[in-house]
C-alpha cells in the first residue's frame, strides 16, 4: 500500500488507509506532562489559527490559483503550522492517555461512532475502516 500511496501522490488515500496524511514521529525529548503538553497545545492552537486567518482561498480552487508568494507564504506559514499541531496534539493524547488513564482505542470508536451518526462516512469507508 505504501508504494501505492506513493506513486499516486494521494493524501486521500494515505488518510482512507493509514487515517492520517502526515505521520506523527514521537519526539522522545519533550516534556509529557500534563501540564507542559496542555499549554503547547495552547500555544499550538493559537499559532495555527492565526497562520489560516493570514491567508486568504477567496476563489482559490487548485494549484494554479495561487501565485509563487501565495504558494510559498500557505507551506512556509500554514501547512508547516498544522503539521506541528499534528504532532503536538498526538503527543497531547499521549499524555492524557497515559497520565490519565484514557483508553485510545474507546475514543478512536467513539469517534468513529460520531463522525458515522453525522453522516460523515459512508458504509463503503465504515467496512474499509473495519478491515485495517
Amino acid at each position: 500500500m505504501e508504494i501505492i500511496i506513493e506513486v499516486l501522490k494521494s493524501p486521500r488515500l494515505k488518510l482512507a488507509a493509514k487515517g492520517t496524511v502526515i505521520n506523527s514521529i514521537f519526539l522522545d525529548r519533550v516534556d509529557l506532562s500534563p501540564l507542559a503538553t496542555q499549554q503547547k497545545m495552547i500555544e499550538e492552537l493559537k499559532e495555527t489559527l492565526d497562520s489560516l486567518k493570514g491567508i486568504s482561498l477567496i476563489n482559490k480552487l487548485n494549484a494554479e490559483d495561487l501565485n509563487e508568494q501565495e504558494r510559498s507564504k500557505f507551506f512556509k506559514e500554514v501547512i508547516i503550522q498544522i503539521c506541528d499541531l499534528n504532532i503536538c496534539s498526538s503527543l497531547f493524547m499521549t499524555s492524557m492517555a497515559e497520565n490519565f488513564d484514557f483508553d485510545i482505542s474507546r475514543l478512536e470508536e467513539h469517534e468513529i461512532n460520531r463522525m458515522k451518526q453525522k453522516g460523515y462516512i459512508s458504509k463503503y469507508m465504515i467496512k474499509a475502516w473495519a478491515a485495517l
